[in-house]
């Protein structure tokens, strides 16, 4: 959390972002592709298996560009996977 905090803190903490959510359940991907429009992080296999998030990258407020996961379906089970790893303290 405090990693995310450092990383992707703007108008708030780091942690509750996008991407601060998907490092804080996920860790570090393990790829990043930048693109003009945003990133897409992948990951290997793990507590999800191979999955990918695409970010958006759009104004925020001020000098910030905010990166927002597009939301797919096939994101669920990999997210709720990952979040019942970390309350049991099991982190990537």
């Amino acid at each position: 959390v405090e990693q995310a905090n450092r990383l992707f803190a703007g108008v708030k903490e780091g942690w509750k972002t996008d991407p601060g959510m998907v490092y804080v359940l996920f860790g570090p991907p393990r790829f990043v592709e930048t693109r003009v429009d945003g990133e897409r992080w992948t990951y290997g296999a793990g507590v999800a298996g191979p999955v990918s998030f695409t970010f958006r990258r759009t104004s925020g407020a001020g000098p910030f560009t905010v990166l927002t996961l597009e939301r797919d379906r096939s994101l669920v089970d990999p997210i709720d996977r990952a979040r019942q790893q970390w309350r049991r303290g099991i982190v990537p």
